[in-house]
């Protein structure tokens, strides 16, 4: 018997069964008195709905207090961890990201070299086409979730992050390793992976900042100002010669290219000196025109 509708569609009892049978939960609690209530309070309405929880897929992290008391649920005992994955994103209860850009540097390298077997069997050379193809399918694993730990990621997190993206460009232009990272974006028209993740928290914040005051979001947003996320994503910006006036309104993709070449090429080495005076004056910052030519894969490498 149908119990509830919405334009469209009917849900039956059945299905609405199934879906509280799966349902997943988190909680937060402020200390263990606070977690006992709300843990009774679970307990109560799993009696009364004929459910259980899974103890076997129940992990109880503490955040920023040392190991105390063990905790039980359903006079049992619960495991405790170190991380915690929400939403694809690792938590770790010292409330470093440092293991999260950890995990998407490992999860980064396995896309890209997934995507270079698929290339392969399907006999892909092309330039324009595999780039787009690195953006649409390998960028993104890299870069999930990048909004909440980008902004407090250490300048030595960011660097093994980027030696994907580095790896991807130094073997499709068929160059030696000691080619500086900053020449290989340049001949390609490409931004750092850091540039590209900094837009998107930008343009996320802008977002937030047009949700209603009561959006947990819009909260979160304001009480970290101070210290936490906001205040990190200040100072990511500022490292990038950018004001919250720049960015705080409107940002495009445009707008934000300029921050991204005069950062890279802020301090340039007598190699990028030469690149610049011998082989690419930098007059616009776009991929080299010999790499949409329709020549021989082996032909491209040897112009590079």
């Amino acid at each position: 018997m149908p119990i509830v509708r919405n334009p469209g569609y009917v849900f039956t009892s059945e299905e609405v069964h199934e879906t509280i049978r799966k349902l997943q939960l988190v909680m937060v609690a402020n200390g263990e008195e606070q977690l006992l209530a709300r843990t009774d309070r679970l307990e109560s309405f799993c009696t009364m709905m004929g459910m259980k929880v899974n103890l076997a897929k129940t992990k109880l992290m503490r955040v920023g207090v040392k190991h105390e008391q063990t905790f039980y649920l359903q006079s049992q005992k619960v495991t405790e961890c170190r991380t915690y994955k929400y939403l694809g994103t690792e938590v770790t209860n010292n409330l470093s990201w440092t293991e999260c850009g950890l995990v998407r540097t490992v999860n980064g390298f396995k896309a890209l070299y997934s995507f270079w077997n698929a290339c392969k069997r399907a006999n892909l050379v092309a330039w324009p086409l595999k780039a787009r193809l690195f953006t649409a399918l390998v960028q993104p694993v890299l870069l999930f979730g990048v909004q909440a730990w980008g902004p407090a990621m250490s300048r030595a997190s960011w660097s093994k992050l980027e030696r994907v993206h580095k790896n991807f460009l130094r073997r499709e232009l068929g160059v030696h390793a000691q080619i500086q990272y900053s020449i290989l974006l340049a001949e390609t028209g490409k931004w750092t992976l850091e540039a590209e993740a900094l837009l998107l928290t930008l343009q996320y914040v802008q977002n937030v900042q047009t949700q209603d005051n009561d959006r947990l979001v819009f909260q979160a947003g304001k009480v970290t100002r101070g210290r936490g996320w906001m205040a990190d994503i200040y100072r990511w910006a500022v490292s990038w010669g950018i004001r919250e006036e720049d960015w705080r309104h409107t940002y495009s993709r445009e707008q934000f290219g300029s921050f991204v070449v005069k950062k890279l090429w802020s301090d340039p080495s007598s190699r990028q000196q030469y690149y610049t005076r011998d082989v690419n004056p930098m007059n616009s910052y776009r991929e080299q025109p010999y790499l949409h030519a329709p020549l021989p894969n082996k032909t491209r490498v040897l112009i590079t």
